[in-house]
């Protein structure tokens, strides 16, 4: 019997900007179409009367970084005015920023703003939950060394992607469980739901984190294995049916609950995608270099899609020293 891998692996579908309860009128950001050369992402401060942007010595002194504000103008359309000068850069994103320069969500990684396309980074370089991102990648580092024990005896080709058996049940359980104690870890560090003292969440308060993380635009590949579709563990994780509406979670929970009733369902395509399901999380959390300075499993794993922001969603430095909020974490409105 062949078994396809359950996925869409197109490139990510793009999201629309979502301006969160968290933006503000006073901090926007712009990025440039591709025909604006050399034309760089930039985040502009809107004051009373003026906005400029911010991390220039002397804004006031060029055309292209200080837009005066008569009253009632519209700050946005004011700062396009600057910018769109020509028909071909008529394209330009301009948002407010969802994250003011400084801030950050803690555990859930963003690009900065320079390079909004590129791959997510921690606005704080990781330092602040250092013992969490060090205890995931050691979790990983097990689990990948016990996926390559198991492939030693099954090949880990399309064939044998049914097979299931005592250790893949073992590796899926570990897997899945990594994955819902960081969802709680990142959760508690937001904040979310406090009044709620047990903090017995179920896979409707985890769903709220496909959004803030993007978790379903990731796909991981297996540089060992390169015959292996890469597998995107997250995508088509549905509101309606959170437990069911991804395969190894699903099976994860029947094998849980029954497993003399759902063992088969430990297959060796579900280990795969659980323990791919803990990379993911990593890296939407700590960065892409969770993965490149992993030298345990990274030839194991690689991340094969990623999320595309745009620049509201993006980190902005501290500009301002002497800011009391600067550096300090804002929770994610969920």
């Amino acid at each position: 019997m062949t078994i396809s891998i359950e996925t869409d692996l197109g490139r990510p579908i793009s999201r629309k900007f979502c301006r969160l309860p968290t933006a503000t009128d006073r901090f926007v950001g712009t990025q440039p179409p591709r025909s604006a050369n050399n034309e760089p992402p930039r985040i502009w401060k809107v004051e009373d009367d003026h906005a400029y942007v911010m991390g220039v010595s002397n804004p006031k002194g060029f055309s292209k970084t200080w837009v005066e504000l008569p009253n009632g103008a519209d700050p946005i359309a004011s700062i396009r005015s600057r910018t769109e000068l020509f028909p071909e850069d008529r394209t330009w994103t301009i948002e407010p920023l969802n994250i003011p320069p400084g801030r950050y969500f803690p555990r859930m990684a963003r690009p900065e703003h320079q390079h909004p396309g590129h791959f997510p980074t921690p606005f704080y370089r990781g330092l602040d939950f250092a013992h969490q991102r060090a205890s995931a990648s050691l979790q990983i580092g097990m689990l990948a060394d016990r996926l390559r024990t198991c492939f030693q005896v099954v090949g880990p080709s399309e064939p044998n992607f049914n097979v299931f058996g005592a250790e893949f049940r073992n590796i899926l359980l570990l897997a899945a469980t990594e994955v819902e104690a960081q969802w709680k870890g990142i959760l508690r560090e937001n904040h979310y739901d406090s009044s709620n003292t047990n903090q017995r969440w179920t896979t409707k308060d985890y769903f709220k984190l496909e959004a803030a993380l993007r978790l379903a635009d990731y796909a991981i590949e297996f540089p060992e294995y390169p015959w292996i579709d890469p597998v995107a563990p997250f995508r088509g994780w549905s509101p309606s049916n959170p437990t069911g509406s991804i395969g190894w979670y699903d099976a994860y929970n029947s094998v849980k609950h029954d497993r003399e009733l759902n063992g088969n369902r430990a297959t060796l395509l579900r280990s795969l995608e659980a323990v791919a399901a803990v990379v993911v999380v990593g890296v939407a959390q700590f960065g892409i270099r969770f993965v490149r300075e992993a030298t345990r499993w990274r030839d194991l794993f690689q991340v094969h899609e990623y999320p595309r922001w745009s620049i509201g969603d993006t980190h902005g430095p501290i500009f301002l020293p002497g800011d009391e909020e600067a550096g300090e974490p804002i929770d994610y409105p969920f």
